[in-house]
């Protein structure tokens, strides 16, 4: 089992530990009706899971003495996506929704995953519509309009 993996799942099950029992303080709900505490114990959830999985694929490789930055890894595109995330969690709440979900989506398939600009515009509208749809639409949850709130449909 790599060290890593056995570290960093510990850490994130513990993170999806505490996730749970904050939200259960608060009250959860159900899917059908759900309360402020719903979607930070899902949150918490899958987190937990992830963690158990980081933990067993960690134990059925080998330690083959990686890195953590390996020679073909793309630090810009690392370094750019970390920077994108930080404008998004500065910009969301000034710029809105749309325009930060779309200038983040953008930037990030093209210039940090590499992909064609009408592959990045084409994932870029599927994403924010279905962002839109799900949390607008089905969950009824209100999102940061911005300065641009005319243009939120």
């Amino acid at each position: 089992m790599q060290r890593a993996d056995f570290i960093s799942g510990l850490f994130l099950f513990g993170l999806a530990i505490f996730i749970c029992f904050g939200a259960l303080r608060l009250d959860v709900g159900t899917p059908q009706a759900p309360a402020p505490g719903f979607f930070p114990f899902v949150s918490g959830l899958a987190v937990g899971v992830l963690s158990v999985l980081i933990w067993v694929g960690g134990r059925k490789r080998r330690a083959a003495g990686n890195r953590f930055w390996l020679p073909q890894a793309d630090k810009k595109g690392i370094v750019l996506a970390f920077g994108l995330l930080a404008f998004y969690a500065l910009f969301l709440e000034i710029l809105g929704f749309l325009a930060t979900n779309v200038l983040f989506f953008l930037l990030i398939t093209k210039y940090a995953c590499h992909l064609r600009w009408i592959k990045a515009i084409v994932f870029t509208a599927l994403c924010t519509i279905g962002i839109q749809l799900v949390f607008k639409t089905l969950f009824n949850t209100p999102l940061p309009e911005g300065v641009f709130r005319t243009l939120i449909f």
